[in-house]
């Protein structure tokens, strides 16, 4: 399983109340996932998938600074 297809996995299973029904970071989500790393260990392709998906202008901008590390 790919870093990215682990980081939808986890969203979807936040999303389904397997971490608890309140409000969670995404930092937070992660680490109750076991996978606190997870976002620094995506590649730039990763990375990239995810801005270009993102909703969400501060996620967009968390993911595009993070690939911009690895390039």
């Amino acid at each position: 399983m790919s870093n990215l297809e682990k980081y939808l996995d986890i969203l979807r299973r936040y999303r389904a109340g397997e971490f608890g029904e309140e409000h969670l970071t995404l930092r937070d989500i992660l680490i109750r996932a076991g996978e606190p790393n997870l976002l620094q260990e995506m590649t730039a392709e990763e990375l990239s998938a995810l801005s270009a998906e993102s909703t969400t202008p501060a996620l967009k901008a968390l993911f595009i600074k993070l690939r911009d590390m690895k390039v």
